[in-house]
C-alpha cells in the first residue's frame, strides 16, 4: 500500500506545484522520477493482479527448445494458446536473457509506461496530472498487470496514430507499419484502422446525439452481428474466435445500454469537447479532434456490440490527457457552467471508481484485492495465494451481472 501512497502523494504535489506553467524548475527531472518510481512499483511487484499470474506460469513454461523450429513454436502459440507471433517472440526472447520472471516485469514497464508519458508529455502541459490518473484510477494496473499482452499493441496504436497525424508518404507508411506490429502483438490493434476515418467526423455537440443513436442502432443489431464475426476472423474453431464469443456473452439489458452509453460515449465526448474547446494551439487542438473523433467511434461499438467493451481500451490514453485537463479547467477556469461540470467530473470519477469494485461471491473478495495490498519481491508468495482463487474465479465462473440480460 505504500508504494502506492507515495506516488499518489508525489504526482499530486507536483500537479500541484508544475501542471499549467510553461516553465518550472526541475520539471522535468521530476516528471522523470515519477515514471521511474512507477517501473519500480511494476517491476518489483510480485503477484499484483489477476493476469500477471497467468503469464508468470506461461513465462516460467516457455521452452522453445522443446520444437522442432521457430516456425512450429509461433504456429502452436497462435493456434493453441491464441498468442500472437511477436508476443511470444518478445516472452521468448526475455526468458533467453534470465529466468527471473521480474526481468520480465521490468522490461515490459519500461516499454508500456515511457511511451506512455511521453504521450502525455507532447499533448498536454497537465502530464503530472495525467500520470496521477494513470497510477490512480486503475489504468496502471490494467495496462501493467492485467492485459499486459494488449498494452504493448496499445503502444504501437498510439505511435502509429502519431505517423498518421505527421501525414506525408513517411507518416502514412510508418502508420501502416505500426498497425501490422501491433496486430502481431494483438489482434485487437486492428481497432486503429478506424482513426483515418475519424478524421471525416465533425466534433459537434449534435454528434454526440447521432453516436448514442448509432450505438442504439448496433445495439439492437449487436446478436446477428457477433453470430456472424468469429466465422470473419478466423475459423469457428479457433482460439480468437472463441474468445470473442465469450466475450459475446456479456451482454446488457436496455438499462445497461443507458449505463454504458454514459460511461462511454456520453462522459468522455464531453470531458473530450470540453478541454478542446478551451485549448489555445490550433495544431494541438486538430489532433484532439482526431483523438475525440476516435473515442466517439470506439465508445459506440464497445456500446452497441456487444463483447467490445475491451476496445476501449486503445482510447485510454485520449481520456486520461483530456479528463486532466477538464480537471484542471475545473479548479482554475470561471465557475461558467459550474454545476454541469461537476456533475460531469462526479461521474467520470465515479466510472473510473467501478474498476475496482467486483464483487467474487465464490472467493468473497473484491476485484481490488488483486492489487491492495501491494505485495513484492520481498514478499513471500503464501501471502498472496488467494489472488489465484479470484484469478480461477474471474476466469471461469459467470461473470454476468445485474446489468446483464439472459439469451
Amino acid at each position: 500500500m505504500i508504494p502506492y501512497l507515495l506516488y499518489i502523494v508525489l504526482t499530486l504535489v507536483l500537479a500541484i506545484r508544475y501542471d499549467g506553467r510553461e516553465d518550472g524548475r526541475h520539471k522535468h527531472i521530476w516528471y522523470t522520477v515519477t515514471c521511474v518510481f512507477l517501473i519500480l512499483i511494476a517491476g518489483l511487484r510480485n503477484g499484483v493482479g489477476g493476469d500477471t499470474l497467468s503469464y508468470k506460469e506461461e513465462f516460467n513454461n516457455t521452452l522453445f527448445l522443446s520444437y522442432t523450429g521457430i516456425a512450429e513454436y509461433l504456429r502452436d502459440n497462435l493456434f493453441t494458446h491464441g498468442r500472437m507471433p511477436l508476443w511470444s517472440m518478445f516472452m521468448t526472447g526475455c526468458r533467453y536473457l534470465s529466468d527471473s520472471f521480474y526481468l520480465f516485469q521490468f522490461i515490459h514497464a519500461t516499454a508500456v509506461i515511457v511511451p506512455f508519458f511521453y504521450f502525455f508529455r507532447k499533448y498536454t502541459d497537465c502530464y503530472f496530472l495525467c500520470a496521477l490518473l494513470y497510477g490512480a484510477a486503475g489504468y496502471f494496473f490494467l495496462f501493467n498487470t492485467e492485459v499486459l499482452r494488449e498494452s504493448i499493441a496499445i503502444v504501437c496504436g498510439i505511435f502509429a496514430i502519431q505517423f498518421f497525424l505527421k501525414g506525408g508518404i513517411k507518416g502514412y507508411i510508418g502508420y501502416a507499419i505500426f498497425v501490422i506490429i501491433g496486430i502481431l502483438f494483438h489482434v485487437s490493434a486492428g481497432v486503429v484502422l478506424a482513426f483515418p476515418f475519424a478524421q471525416l467526423i465533425p466534433i459537434r455537440k449534435s454528434t454526440l446525439i447521432l453516436g448514442v443513436l448509432t450505438a442504439l442502432v448496433l445495439w439492437f443489431a449487436g446478436d446477428y452481428i457477433v453470430a456472424h464475426l468469429p466465422s470473419f476472423i478466423l475459423s469457428r474453431d479457433s482460439s480468437l474466435a472463441q474468445k470473442v464469443t465469450n466475450y459475446a456473452e456479456m451482454k446488457s439489458n436496455f438499462y445497461g445500454f443507458i449505463f454504458n452509453s454514459l460511461r462511454y460515449i456520453c462522459l468522455p465526448y464531453i470531458v473530450m469537447y470540453y478541454s478542446l474547446r478551451k485549448g489555445k494551439d490550433p495544431h494541438l487542438n486538430k489532433h484532439k479532434e482526431g483523438f475525440c473523433a476516435f473515442t466517439l467511434i470506439i465508445g459506440i461499438c464497445a456500446v452497441g456490440i456487444s463483447g467490445f467493451a475491451r476496445i476501449n481500451n486503445y482510447t485510454a490514453l485520449f481520456y486520461i490527457m483530456a479528463l486532466s485537463e477538464f480537471i484542471y479547467l475545473y479548479i482554475y477556469s470561471p465557475r461558467s457552467y459550474f454545476l454541469t461540470r461537476t456533475v460531469v467530473l462526479a461521474g467520470s470519477l465515479l466510472c473510473l471508481g467501478l474498476f475496482y469494485t467486483s464483487y467474487y461471491p465464490v472467493s468473497h473478495r473484491y476485484h481490488y484485492e488483486f492489487y491492495y495490498p501491494y505485495t513484492s519481491v520481498l514478499d513471500d508468495e503464501y501471502s498472496f495465494n488467494y489472488r489465484y482463487d479470484m484469478h480461477y474465479e474471474s476466469t471461469f465462473f459467470d461473470k454476468s451481472g445485474k446489468l446483464s440480460r439472459t439469451e
